[in-house]
């Protein structure tokens, strides 16, 4: 902020009348624009000169704005002391130098500064307090509104946040007289193909249950190492199919994630049946010719038999085929080249049945079972 006020300067000296400039003690945002008539020339520097009431002179640049306009602001020294301050302007263009007739600033008295402040170091540090709270209080509203910007902000994400956690308890589901340890995500029960189920439960069983393709061999091998190191010289069958639900003919098998029981349900059209080894030119793993091998099983319900099916070397037709109950004991010819294990129901019977304890016994060493494991 600024008070500037206009002075015309004659310097040819035609009136006598000095003109009167008026300020306050210790103001420093006044300025003087000097309108100069009776000079010609360019100007290339202006000074001021004051000399106070008490005789004390002080010595300032001023600023050129062009060949016929000066600008000088009105200092706290020049303005010091209350009184008429007698003035003149110095003009110079580098060789000559031209000064003004007098002209006097008459300075009032700051009755503000002298009211509790005796030196004008003093004033000039109130003035600078004040500057201070007045940036303060700027830097005051320019806080409150970030603050209420952020607030804002805050805000935004509360609501957010209400909106997420409203979604995800919707998608829990908690059944009725359980505790949130019981709960699931709704997505679980969304099936691939984009039925939904009553429970993820329900979803996750469902979907296993279809699965086309599976590495049964490998699932085989990790169940037969766990059973042979608890049972040594036993021998769990080997599980080569493909499903771990089966429907022949009218029956459906399903079997465990383990292989270890088969539910057996269904009206068989034909003969139905679901293989637990097939080959027609290899023996399973761990039998040997000439061997009584001993067949186990537990069939709880009706309908079900396990046969064993076993191809002579050199005929694909003449098979030894045993039907098995609770405890069969079989000694596999010396001429058998392949063969088949199967759980099989008769065509026309009606099944409703859960086959599980399936194995086979050996009379190998651990030894000899892990040789033919890696070999």
């Amino acid at each position: 902020m600024e008070s500037i006020k206009v002075l015309n300067l004659d310097f040819r000296g035609i009136s006598n009348i000095v003109q009167t400039l008026k300020a306050v003690q210790y103001d420093d945002g006044r300025a003087v624009r000097v309108m100069l008539s009776g000079t010609e020339g360019n100007i290339s520097k202006v000074r001021i000169y004051c000399q106070k009431p008490s005789g004390m002179e002080t010595y300032t640049d001023g600023t050129v704005v062009n060949d016929y306009c000066v600008l000088f602001g009105l200092t706290p020294q020049m303005l010091a002391e209350e009184g008429v301050v007698k003035s003149q302007l110095q003009l110079m263009d580098g060789e000559h130098v031209v000064t003004s007739f007098d002209f006097q600033i008459q300075v009032s008295k700051n009755r503000i500064a002298s009211s509790s402040i005796t030196s004008s170091n003093e004033y000039q540090a109130l003035v600078e307090a004040m500057k201070n709270v007045d940036k303060t209080e700027a830097d005051i509203s320019q806080n409150r509104s970030e603050i209420s910007k952020i607030k804002e902000r805050v805000d935004t994400a509360e609501q957010n946040i209400d909106v997420h956690t409203a979604q995800i308890a919707e998608m829990q589901k908690i059944p009725e007289g359980g505790t949130t340890a019981d709960a699931a995500l709704n997505d679980i029960k969304i099936g691939y193909d984009g039925t939904e189920y009553q429970t993820p439960g329900e979803a996750v069983r469902e979907q296993i249950s279809s699965i086309s393709e599976l590495n049964c061999y490998n699932v085989f091998k990790s169940i037969f190492n766990a059973f042979r190191e608890e049972n040594p010289g036993h021998y769990v069958p080997q599980l080569n199919f493909k499903k771990y639900k089966r429907t022949h003919n009218g029956v459906t098998f399903m079997w465990n994630i383990n292989f270890t029981s088969c539910e057996i349900s269904g009206i068989a059209t034909d003969d139905a049946f679901c293989n637990m080894y097939y080959n027609q030119s290899e023996l399973p793993l761990l039998f040997e010719r000439g061997k009584e091998k001993e067949f186990k099983i537990n069939i709880t319900g009706s309908g079900v038999y396990l046969y064993i099916g076993i191809n002579i070397k050199g005929s694909t037709s003449s098979k030894y085929v045993y039907k098995i109950t609770e405890n069969t004991k079989i000694i596999i010819p010396e001429d058998a080249y392949g063969m088949y294990i199967r759980l099989k129901v008769d065509a026309g019977e009606s099944a409703d049945a859960n086959v599980s304890n399936i194995y086979i016994s050996s009379t190998m060493t651990n030894e000899n079972i892990a040789d033919k494991i890696n070999n």
